[in-house]
């Protein structure tokens, strides 16, 4: 029974026994829990989940509840049961979600805010507590009003996307129906995200894709890189008014299915194991998504080597054909389906060309936009 409860608690934590003189050491659980998703302590039970029995269960009972009372503020919700396993006696402490946050622990004049960071109960940050103030009075950081006024401020970008994704035009009272402006023109900070001056700092995001395993120079080692102009959210949604107006423009989903979805999308990638699946990992800080190369294989060698793989031989040998009269890169990808341009050159172009079976029209401006491939016939 024990380890079906613990498998249904989101957060827990374990105690061998309960601390009264020292009771910071289970209640900032209790601060965090609530801060958070909730979560249960286990009093009774090793850290190695063993039931070790409790001396007095109503004694302990009734000081859990006196503790919380007088230490936590305000009063979260919470939930005792007297537990048995193997003829121990254990408690279980559960803790609801707050909506009135952040809870604080409160003895010796002083005041801490707890939240999880993995298993741990640590002091929130100052913005983590910020966050948990406007969440305790249903506000979030993009509903705040800023001192910006719309009328200096362009939106061409939005409205030409808004345009092109619902087919509608973004009217002058969609700023205050959508939660962009207040209703004295003052832009809020989701309507500030979205001028076209970029005013709002550290709202970008930059991507960089390597070539190997490791990261290398810039200049030399990336294939590619990319910026992004859009608002880093992390695993829950804080930001309803960008949320809402990015669902209305069809970049977002509402009904939160994007990890399964991405779970999903990667089982269908040609040459997927299970150990390939991707790894979701998150904090009160952060979240992270790790997306493994499906072409990589863990043993260090190249999945798609092209010296041993026959379709890629036979895609060269079709290209050879294809090229008997000049052709282009894109043609060229075209016509053997792969839409990679890094791996084309990796398996297909640069193997050709250096083999001599394949040639530049314009060797002297190998970069040239019109240049175009032919097959070198033997003579």
């Amino acid at each position: 029974m024990i380890e079906q409860l613990i498998a249904e608690a989101t957060e827990c934590d374990f105690k061998v026994a309960l601390e009264t003189k020292k009771p910071k050491s289970w209640l900032k659980s209790v601060s965090s829990f609530s801060n958070g998703i909730g979560g249960t302590l286990f009093f009774g039970i090793s850290d190695d989940r063993k039931p070790i029995s409790l001396s007095d269960v109503q004694k302990d009972a009734e000081a859990i509840s006196r503790l919380i009372k007088e230490r936590i503020t305000p009063l979260p919700q919470f939930i005792l049961k007297p537990l048995q396993e193997d003829g121990k006696n254990l408690l279980a402490l559960e803790v609801s979600p707050g909506r009135g946050t952040p809870y604080y622990y409160k003895a010796d004049g002083v005041m801490e805010a707890y939240i999880r960071v993995g298993n741990e109960s640590v002091i929130a940050p100052d913005y983590i507590v910020n966050e948990l103030i406007l969440k305790g009075t249903n506000q979030s950081f993009d509903t705040l009003t800023t001192d910006a006024v719309k009328k200096d401020y362009s939106f061409t970008l939005l409205e030409a996307t808004y345009l092109e994704r619902t087919g509608l035009r973004f009217e002058p009272s969609d700023y205050v129906s959508f939660g962009l402006t207040d209703k004295n023109g003052l832009l809020t900070n989701a309507g500030k995200l979205m001028t076209d001056q970029h005013t709002f700092y550290n709202s970008r995001m930059f991507c960089t894709r390597w070539n190997g395993l490791e990261k290398g120079s810039i200049f030399d080692d990336a294939l590619d890189d990319k910026e992004y102009d859009i608002y880093s959210i992390r695993s829950m949604r804080r930001n309803p008014v960008i949320a809402d107006l990015f669902h209305r423009m069809k970049y977002m989903e509402r009904r939160g299915s994007g990890l399964r979805k991405i779970v999903s999308e990667t089982k269908k990638l040609p040459g997927y194991t299970a150990a390939y699946k991707p790894e979701f990992s998150s904090t009160a800080t952060d979240f992270r998504v790790i997306l493994k190369n499906v072409n990589y294989n863990m043993c260090g060698a190249s999945v798609h080597d092209a010296a041993h793989d026959t379709s890629v031989i036979s895609k060269q040998n079709l290209l050879l054909e294809f090229c008997a009269d000049p052709k282009s890169r894109d043609e060229m990808q075209a016509y053997i389906d792969v839409s990679s341009r890094s791996h084309f050159s990796k398996y297909y172009l640069k193997p050709l060309l250096s083999s001599g079976k394949l040639e530049m029209m314009f060797p002297d401006k190998p970069k040239s936009k019109n240049q175009k491939y032919t097959t070198v016939h033997s003579k």
